[in-house]
């Protein structure tokens, strides 16, 4: 794995941005994750400082597949002489695991593995657990069939070039994301991911380490289905619809917005063979690649009862928010917040409103996916444009510009 080295002494050569983190696998050496610039041979992004724990400290810019690296987000040492490290290059997500130099002021032997994809695409990787000297778990998101996806990777044999898996996780869950994940001490512990499916929170746990040689499981407690805004609105489609309406129109608003509660069931359809597509809206503008569920229809059956016919879920945006005082930085309880739908041509400008933040300044609800804007503390002017995609939340601001949070970071508002 190839690095450029230079000394971090040399303030002339090295110019340090910031400093994320911190970890010391030996009492007498330390490795600081950060960002900065080497000015001969030209190079910017990710660095790691190595060295004594009184210094003097070298710094070390990884490359991955000839890319430099842009980011380490944590570095892990399970053991004294390997750990693990989570970063990013223009190409995605990169996995290190390093072979630590015994001798402070020398370079550690860096190797950059494959990030395995689980049938479908890893866009982040966001925390790391070793519970023992080789083993590991990730902690990753993406997307899976064109839908929101969280990812378990693993490794039972860190140390020098690792090769790490997807977790098959249970069949029955959607994971949207996952939150936090923790593990008993030793391979063989019990290891725990909490996370979030469009019906609400979920917890999965393996028995047997972060490689779950007896698959992971479902340990979800009943009454976890968390916080669904009012007044949302179906919409359903069948291209047989046509021959009785107007037009070309294949498209019916079977739930108005406004209703309260939700409707739990849709009014009764005609049995069209192949069901009806739906999704949380009010026309066919707001269907995307990942709201859409499938309502099957049976002559003569029930939803829910009737074989064949189970009860769809149709899928909606997590939305969090995390409202603190941009004077002081504390969280602010007892704020409201309401979305506005943004004009799209045929369709309503909904509203919803939002869970009150509470005593940590957080808001947590599901919404329609889609582009709205929001409005802090009933003012009639919003506050920015929130975009509920499928694992982000892009907020933009008049005056600063857009901001991507992807879950399940949330929405920053100062307010």
């Amino acid at each position: 794995m190839p690095w450029i080295a230079d000394s971090f002494n040399a303030a002339t050569v090295t110019t340090v941005a910031s400093l994320s983190s911190i970890t010391c696998p030996l009492t007498t050496k330390c490795l600081v994750a950060g960002t900065g610039a080497l000015a001969s041979p030209a190079t910017s992004g990710a660095l790691l400082l190595y060295g004594p724990t009184a210094g003097p400290l070298s710094a070390e810019f990884p490359l991955a597949s000839s890319a430099t690296v842009t980011s380490v987000s944590q570095v892990t040492c399970p053991s004294l002489t390997t750990c693990a490290a989570l970063a990013t290059n223009a190409s995605g997500p990169v996995i290190f695991t390093l072979t630590i130099n015994s001798t402070n002021n020398l370079a550690d032997t860096w190797h950059s593995d494959g990030v395995p994809n689980g049938g479908g695409t890893v866009s982040t990787l966001s925390q790391a657990v070793c519970p023992a000297a080789a083993a590991c778990l990730i902690m990753a998101a993406g997307t899976l069939l064109g839908s929101p996806a969280g990812f378990l990777i693993s490794t039972t044999n860190l140390g020098g070039p690792t090769t790490w898996a997807a977790a098959i996780l249970p069949s029955q869950d959607q994971v949207l994301y996952f939150d936090d994940i923790d593990c008993t001490l030793g391979a063989s512990g019990t290891c725990s991911a909490v996370g979030a499916t469009p019906t609400g929170a979920v917890v999965l746990t393996s028995a047997t380490g972060p490689g779950a040689s007896g698959g992971w499981s479902d340990q979800t407690p009943t009454g976890l289905s968390g916080t669904v805004a009012l007044g949302v609105p179906i919409e359903i489609s069948n291209t047989s619809l046509n021959s009785g309406l107007a037009g070309s129109q294949t498209s019916v608003n079977a739930v108005t917005a406004g209703a309260s509660p939700n409707a739990p069931q849709l009014p009764v359809l005609f049995p069209f063979q192949g069901g009806y597509s739906m999704f949380a809206g009010d026309c066919p503008g707001e269907s995307n690649a990942y709201n859409v569920a499938l309502a099957t229809t049976i002559p003569g059956g029930v939803s829910g009862s009737t074989v064949g016919m189970a009860s769809p879920t149709v899928p909606l945006g997590l939305l969090s928010v995390k409202v603190t005082s941009p004077t002081t930085g504390l969280p602010h309880s007892s704020v409201t917040l309401q979305l506005k739908a943004t004009a799209v041509a045929g369709c309503g400008t909904d509203t919803y409103n939002l869970q009150t933040t509470g005593v940590d300044g957080l808001s947590r609800i599901e919404v329609p996916f889609g582009s709205y804007s929001l409005y802090v503390n009933g003012s009639s002017t919003a506050y920015g444009t929130a975009v509920v995609a499928g694992n982000s939340v892009v907020l933009t601001l008049a005056l600063v510009g857009s901001s991507t949070f992807v879950l399940p970071t949330p929405v920053a508002v100062g307010a």
